[in-house]
């Protein structure tokens, strides 16, 4: 049993002890004192209960109603609905998931604040956190929000600013809370259906029960049970999206050179005439000679599909003085996602092959004759194979709280110990070949149980890569790989809070908060050896176009702080919040924060606050094995000479990217200022500007590295580098044991993740909500949400140039949402419209030439897009509701975006269209 085992059984035994409490259903209840009639409330952002903090922070709160009358079946849906979360490439869901490194985890999903990434948001379960997943997205740990059942949440609470004075590491863009249902009494049941217009089958399926009870002792026993699924969407299933603008021409129908005599490919007449491009008239040649193009976006998932099961318990049970409360949940997550089939480059094919095709060889045999030599035993191939490569993923979480809570005096008090889980498990489905079989197969010499050592003549398997590649099933049986990944995150902490009054001064009672907090994180992340680069297969995997970065890393971690709620004048008072975080693999941090509120009358409140915030190294980034990638550098005159030939415009960098057990927090300064105004009884306008200063940030710049080397000779290394050395670039000539800068580079370019980057951003939020009074008509209610960016800037390191991100691609810089609800008698409805600005696209690699072609300018911006959605609901009785909603009512096409393969730019804006949900609640 492992030492997590045996700390989680008392913990679980702990939890669900009230159980037995709460069904002694005895008439006699706990006396309970004076100062429980009423419970104290906390909101997010405060430590602080019983104080009334309305308006001091600008806090978005999605409620249980707003939630119902959504499109949304998981928190991922839900959160596009905001503006705070929107925009940029810091939130992201299945659309991103994929086979490939550069891939979300498949199945999971993450949300980001203000576009500052997914790792500086940080996501809370009532108040705690949870463990994050063991899959690293781009070496950055986050929350899966997949793994939280939608049905759970009774509301969504947002803070965008600064809060690691309140909640510790993480919270540099904000937090987000959210609250799972509690004190249910009765039962309902929810069954929801949705589908497209369109022709595919876009099915969803969602059915989810809440139940709970209240006993004579003052206990209440809520569940919850919560099953999705959906199916995926592929971009060949929409018009737009259905064929690539951009199409490889590496295809399925490979083309082919000579070993030594490569000026030119040839590419086998069976290739479809459409696909086919041999120097007809219209079907050009490229640079390299003939080429049958290949649609990547046939085999890319425009959203994966997803399977979710959840469940949960909330126990609350007074015992005593005292209130034990308890709250257990859990989920698994299913999830098969596509990526283009893998690419093979320069592997060699056997010229006395049984299956080449008579034509090409008659062509071969030409050539050959032509040049005065016999043909060689091999030709060269460059294709891809036929099917896309498939993963799947499972993940299941786990999480438990227990605890206690109270009351000293006029003080409330608070404990709890708290266990996470992520657990994922992923596996290759299809297209993941082994490359000494693939090798192997292509000359013949392939074995029936997979060894590469026979021989054509006694039993040698092929593998055909002519005529499409059809017939190799029996081949792919023994080549294709299962990579599984196994990946497993934990997070055990206690925590203990305090709140009340301390003292009265002249203008009232200054209140405070105090809590220390623990917890142990630990992460594992073991792909298949074969997928894996290592020190003993020189850092290349056995497997093609395919590859996954192990991690392994723990730590503990300890904080204590407190705030102060101080009024300082009748109208203006003070908050000051201050949080020390120790952590035993990098050290400590201490954060403060100022919050300050100005209420001029009742109705208008001016607000403002400063804050410090920091983020921990991630786990993965601390203990990340080697990542191979590459990096692109544009040849400025520094690099003429060295690493760039004159005229050159760019060159491409094989590199390998080391983990850091030294990193350094990441810090960040934010601040906002604003204010809310109620100028009527119906009313309520809210502006707030926001500044967010955040630097240390890890990363890699391998511009930076080689600048750095020109005048540093340190960095320049004889030959290859070994893995012992984490930085460095390798030369094939030296000069007193000095890799000389104008000699050809040997092997790759060494990265170490380091604290190199920042960002800064700034804009305003405007939110405004209308109440109307239609007498007999109902009730109408107006909100209006916008989030603009004046600025957006990010540097990959501090001598690197400063990307200007606001309104360019994929940062739209203006975001609006707009609702309006009606409510009658027994029918309710709404209409709601979310707004994303034009910006720009991203073909500045384009030549003059492709823009012609695709029949557009340099400069080009995406335009804005404006998608509108409706609802309408009838409460048939007391116990039943039957609700329909139409999503993107108008059905608008996405617009077209140049800068990527799809067509369309997923992260902020989908092909989905037309969109019907029907559901029904019935209460018991």
């Amino acid at each position: 049993m492992s030492k997590w085992n045996l700390l989680l059984a008392p913990i679980v035994g702990f939890a669900l002890s009230p159980v037995a409490l709460a069904m002694q259903d005895t008439s006699a209840a706990n006396e309970t004192t004076e100062n429980e009639d009423v419970e104290k409330i906390s909101v997010t952002g405060s430590q602080i209960k019983g104080v009334d903090l309305e308006g001091a922070q600008p806090l978005t709160i999605i409620d249980a109603e707003e939630i119902a009358n959504t499109p949304a079946d998981t928190l991922s849906e839900l959160l596009k609905y905001t503006a705070q979360t929107r925009g940029g490439t810091g939130s992201f869901n299945t659309s991103s998931s994929g086979a490939l490194q550069a891939d979300s985890p498949v199945g999971q999903a993450a949300a980001s604040l203000r576009g500052l990434g997914a790792s500086s948001t940080l996501t809370l379960v009532n108040g705690r956190r949870i463990s994050a997943s063991s899959f690293a997205n781009n070496f950055e740990n986050f929350v899966d929000i997949n793994s939280i059942p939608l049905a759970a949440i009774e509301r969504v609470e947002i803070l965008a600013n600064g809060a690691s004075a309140t909640y510790g590491a993480d919270a540099i863009a904000g937090v987000i809370n959210y609250i799972l249902k509690k004190d249910y009494e009765g039962a309902e049941i929810n069954l929801g259906y949705g589908n497209s217009e369109a022709s595919s089958s876009d099915d969803k399926i969602n059915l989810n029960i809440v139940a709970g009870k209240n006993f004579s002792n003052g206990a209440n026993l809520t569940g919850y049970l919560d099953y999705y699924k959906r199916n995926a969407l592929y971009d060949r299933d929409r018009e737009q999206t259905a064929y690539s603008f951009f199409p490889s021409q590496q295809g399925i129908y490979p083309s082919f050179n000579t070993p030594f005599f490569d000026d030119i490919d040839y590419v086998e007449a069976s290739c479809p005439d459409p696909l086919r491009y041999d120097g007809r008239e219209g079907f050009p040649t490229s640079s390299f000679g003939e080429y049958c193009e290949y649609n990547q976006n046939a085999y890319l998932p425009t959203y994966a599909g997803l399977e979710q099961v959840g469940a949960g318990v909330n126990l609350n049970v007074p015992v005593g003085t005292m209130n034990w409360f308890t709250e257990v949940m859990v989920s698994q997550t299913k999830s098969t996602s596509n990526s283009t089939a893998a690419p093979f480059s320069g592997y060699a094919v056997a010229y006395d092959h049984p299956d080449f095709p008579d034509e090409l060889k008659a062509r071969y045999d030409a050539l050959y004759a032509d040049l005065g030599f016999a043909p060689d035993s091999t030709l060269s191939l460059w294709g891809r194979f036929p099917e896309g490569r498939t993963l799947s993923n499972t993940t299941d979480a786990f999480r438990v709280v227990s605890g206690l809570n109270g009351y000293f005096g006029m003080w409330d008090w608070e404990a709890a110990i708290s266990y996470s889980q992520s657990k994922s498990e992923q596996r290759g489905e299809a297209g993941i070949i082994n490359e000494a079989q693939f090798e192997a197969a292509l000359l013949g010499e392939l074995c029936a149980d997979g060894s590469t050592n026979c021989s054509p003549d006694e039993g040698g398997l092929w593998y055909n890569p002519f005529g499409g590649q059809t017939g190799n099933d029996d081949v792919l049986a023994l080549i294709e790989e299962q990579v599984p990944r196994n990946g497993e995150s934990t997070l055990l902490g206690f925590d203990y809070k305090m709140s009340g009054e301390l003292f009265e001064v002249t203008h009232g009672m200054v209140s405070a908060a105090f809590g220390a907090e623990f917890r142990r994180e630990e992460i594992t992340d073991r792909p298949d050896p074969i997928a894996r680069g290592t020190f003993e297969n020189n850092y290349d995997p056995g497997v093609i176009g395919f590859g996954s970065t192990g991690a392994e890393a723990e730590r503990d971690q300890w904080a204590l702080y407190s705030e102060f709620f101080i009024p300082l004048l009748p109208d203006v008072d003070l908050q000051l919040a201050g949080r020390y975080d120790h952590y035993d693999d990098f050290g400590g941090d201490f954060n403060p924060k100022a919050t300050v509120r100005y209420t001029a009358t009742d109705a208008l409140i001016f607000r403002a606050s400063w804050a410090e915030s920091f983020r921990a190294p991630s786990l993965s980034q601390v203990g990340a094995e080697v990542t191979l990638s590459s990096f692109a550098l544009d040849c400025k005159s520094e690099f003429i000479g060295n690493y760039c030939f004159e005229g050159d415009v760019e060159n491409t960098f094989l590199s390998k990217i080391f983990g850091n057990d030294d990193l350094e927090a990441e810090t960040s300064t934010s601040y906002n200022a604003g204010f809310a105004w109620s100028y009527s009884d119906d009313a309520t306008l809210t502006f707030d500007y926001w500044n967010f200063e955040h630097d240390n940030i890890v990363g890699i710049d391998g511009e930076f590295l080689l600048r750095r080397s020109i005048n540093d000779p340190s960095l320049r290394f004889c030959g290859e580098l070994p893995a012992t050395i984490t930085e460095g670039i390798g030369f094939e000539e030296c000069e007193n044991g000095v890799g000389v800068i104008t000699s050809r580079l040997a092997g790759d370019v060494h990265l170490q993740l380091q604290n190199l980057g920042i960002q800064e951003t700034d804009g305003f939020d405007i939110t405004y909500t209308h109440y109307f009074d239609l007498a007999d008509a109902g009730s109408l209610r107006w909100t209006f949400d916008a989030t603009h960016v004046l600025n957006f800037d990010r540097q990959k390191s501090v001598e690197s140039e400063v990307e200007r991100l606001a309104g360019d691609w994929r940062y739209p810089d203006t975001l609006l949402s707009s609702r309006l609800s009606w409510s009658g008698d027994a029918w309710f409805g709404g209409l709601s419209a979310q707004y994303t600005s034009g910006y720009k696209d991203n073909i500045e690699g384009l030549n003059s030439d492709e823009l012609e072609r695709l029949g557009i300018r340099a400069g080009r911006e995406i335009p804005s897009w404006t998608k509108v959605n409706a609802n309408l609901g009838y409460e048939v009785n007391r116990d039943l509701t039957l609700r329909l909603v139409i999503e993107n009512l108008f059905d608008r096409e996405a617009p077209t975006a140049y800068g990527t393969g799809a067509n369309v730019d997923h992260y902020n804006h989908d092909t989905m269209g037309r969109y019907f949900r029907v559901s029904a609640t019935y209460r018991f």
